[in-house]
């Protein structure tokens, strides 16, 4: 199960797929049985993925825990630091409260975890917060032993994600930038988290 805002959904990919899509036919093409749920919304904050998380969750656990080994990944954060009336949607800490609630309670329903943290957007005020944040998850998911994986800093530095945003709206890419997204969760031992 995919949790996350609109890059979790892939707004703007001409092909349908963003990086989830990927990074489930990869998991395919190795042979690992995938049935992925994705169950992102745009525009959402890590407060509102945390609200409703666990109701969207219940129904598509297995009913027995023969019938397979149930996951959730959690994708969130660049809404968190976007400004509303001149204050971020969510401070720092009500991001790192949102995500832990998660946490813990994936962890209580037996659902292992990972986690994709927020991709660069363009507009360098807003990535210089975003990184503040992916940081802190990176810790809160150190301290939970919670694969993460750091977008903003690789996708600030890379030519193919800038200009797919570019060419898009400013925030979300075309299909190039989620294949971009798709490498680097790859890359981060996505199929070896799978196959644990």
């Amino acid at each position: 199960m995919f949790f996350g805002d609109s890059h979790t959904v892939g707004v703007g990919d001409e092909e349908g797929l963003g990086w989830t899509g990927r990074v489930v036919a990869a998991a395919l093409q190795e042979g690992i049985p995938t049935t992925s749920y994705n169950l992102g919304v745009g525009g959402e904050t890590s407060a509102d993925v945390a609200a409703r998380w666990r109701a969207e969750a219940r129904p598509r656990l297995p009913r027995a825990s023969a019938e397979g080994d149930p996951r959730v990944v959690l994708a969130f954060g660049v809404n968190d630091v976007s400004l509303e009336d001149e204050d971020r949607r969510c401070s720092q800490e009500q991001s790192l409260l949102s995500l832990e609630e998660v946490l813990l309670g994936a962890q209580g329903l037996g659902l292992r975890r990972f986690v994709i943290g927020p991709a660069a957007i363009d507009d360098d005020a807003v990535n210089d917060r975003i990184a503040e944040l992916s940081y802190a998850y990176r810790m809160l998911c150190a301290r939970h032993r919670v694969p993460f994986v750091p977008l903003v800093d690789s996708l600030r530095d890379n030519e193919t994600w800038r200009r797919s945003i570019a060419a898009g709206d400013g925030s979300h890419p075309g299909a190039v930038g989620y294949a971009e997204i798709a490498h680097l969760v790859l890359a981060a031992g996505w199929l070896d988290w799978l196959r644990s």
